[in-house]
């Protein structure tokens, strides 16, 4: 697999998990009880915990890219046409 392969496989793969993780632990505003602040929406998040979302998501793409890294080397995909 190409260096360029790697990376983008590896973008992919982190903003599919960075998308899924997005929901978990976010507590609204309504869903706590709180009154939200002047301007603000009711179901935003009271704390997103982004750059611990973006961490999971990187480790996430990590071990994928190292799982697909090691399906085309061995041949798993049969990418090569081979039987």
């Amino acid at each position: 697999m190409s260096p360029v392969l790697g990376v983008a496989v590896y973008l992919i793969i982190w903003w599919l998990a960075f998308f899924a993780l997005l929901p978990f632990g976010a507590t609204s505003h309504s869903e706590a009880g709180e009154p939200p602040p002047p301007g603000s929406d009711p179901g935003a998040p009271l704390k997103h915990r982004l750059l611990f979302k973006a961490g999971w998501a990187a480790a996430i793409a990590a071990v994928g890219v190292v799982i697909v890294y090691w399906g085309v080397a061995t041949d798993l995909f049969n990418v090569l046409g081979r039987r």
